[in-house]
Formats: structure tokens, sequence, C-alpha cells
């Protein structure tokens, strides 16, 4: 009985972890899609704004601008990935300690 009850509980446990999984997964596929769009329209800005303005210091400077914005925001996206992928790990380590309990 105590074998059955631990196998269900197992069960249960792999199963939330599953969904966590799934949703963790699916959040930041979300985020990653949406950083992507608006990056990809940061750069059709930066280059219209190119192609208006051509040659000249305010038209570098903004180029500039724009392009370390674009940097730190890919470092920023890349941060919050790694983050993300570190609480996975974490709740993995916590679900094979419980499983391990049990």
């Amino acid at each position: 009985a105590a074998g059955a009850e631990s196998e269900r509980l197992l069960a249960e446990e792999q199963a939330e972890q599953q969904r966590l999984n799934a949703e963790q997964q699916a959040l930041r596929e979300a985020e990653w899609a949406k950083e992507k769009a608006r990056i990809e329209q940061a750069r059709r800005e930066e280059q219209k704004n190119r192609e208006r303005l051509r040659l000249g210091k305010k038209e570098d400077e903004q180029r500039k601008q724009l392009h370390k914005k674009r940097e730190s925001d890919l470092d920023e996206l890349q941060e919050r990935e790694r983050a993300s992928h570190l609480v996975v790990l974490e709740h993995e380590k916590l679900s094979v300690a419980i499983r391990s309990v049990l």
C-alpha cells in the first residue's frame, strides 16, 4: 500500500513537473518571439533612419546609439534565457530530490 502511494505521488510529481516544464518553455518561447519582433522592428527603423539621413554626424550618432541599444537588448535577452534555464535546472534538482525521498 505504501509502495502504491509512493508511486502515485511520484507520478503526480512527474506530471506536475512536465506541466511546469511545458509552461516555462511556452513562456520562454513567447518572450523570445516578442523580443525578436521588437529587435527586428528596431532594425527596420534603423534602416529607415539611415536611408533618410544618409551621411552626417547626426545619422552616425543615431546609428551608433541604436546599435548599442540592440546589443544591450540582445545581451539582456541572453541573460534572461540563462536565468530561465537555471530556474528549470533548479526545479529539476528539486524534483530529483523529492523523488529520492519518496
